[in-house]
């Protein structure tokens, strides 16, 4: 028998026999743990509403004062998940005013990117005009996480008997995409939500990883 603390180890037998034994090198437990989350969801979302949200493909996180060549190699990746998808796809983009110096996230990032207007602050145009073929919902946000993005996605689950499933992709993973999936996770426990991996870039390659690490602890499908 195990106490409480013994039982939420990383190291513990439970978390071993899911998630591999700790400190294993970076990846092989989230290749595990892919296995186990997916097992069996392709026949949980037939006849879900499904929904695909794109966060932050904005030209200073592309190309811009944020910009990284991972996010650049992206870009054509994230244009044509949207034109493949059939579902409700909603884009968040990062919204700061002039004084974002001033701000919380300012003093510590102090950047200046997706100033309200500006041409960072636009969706890059390969993706916007994927977005476009296919119609979409813009949710502006001054925050890593959006709260009115998650209650959008609430109204459509109240409407949806057959329930909904969500992907998420697009900038930065280890900042807003994280945050973003983290919260929807938060709000909607039981929903099947996904991260394609493939379609996101983060700060940096490790940084990228550990936050695809983290979302599959908590039960989000990274794809």
């Amino acid at each position: 028998m195990f106490c409480a603390g013994e039982r939420h180890k990383a190291g513990s037998p439970g978390f071993r026999r899911v998630f591999g034994v700790a400190g294993e090198r970076q990846g092989v437990g989230l290749r595990r743990r892919k296995g186990v989350w997916r097992k069996g969801q392709e026949e949980r979302v037939k006849g879900m509403e499904k929904i695909l949200v794109v966060v932050d493909m904005q030209n200073d996180f592309v190309d811009g004062a944020l910009g990284t060549k991972e996010a650049v190699e992206v870009v054509d990746r994230v244009a044509a998940k949207i034109e493949g998808f059939e579902g409700r796809i909603f884009a968040t983009l990062d919204t700061h005013e002039q004084n974002y110096l001033d701000t919380a996230e300012g003093r510590r990032l102090p950047v200046p990117h997706c100033i309200r207007g500006q041409k960072g602050w636009e969706l890059n145009g390969k993706v916007l005009s994927a977005l476009e073929k296919k119609g979409y919902t813009a949710v502006e946000k001054g925050t890593f996480g959006s709260v009115k993005l998650a209650g959008l996605i609430g109204e459509i689950a109240e409407a949806e008997a057959g329930g909904i499933c969500v992907e998420l992709v697009g900038l930065c993973t280890d900042i807003c995409v994280v945050s973003n999936a983290l919260l929807l996770k938060a709000y909607f426990p039981e929903t099947d939500i996904a991260v394609d991996s493939m379609c996101c870039a983060g700060v940096t390659p490790k940084t990228h990883e550990a936050a695809l690490e983290t979302m599959g602890m908590c039960q989000i499908d990274v794809r």
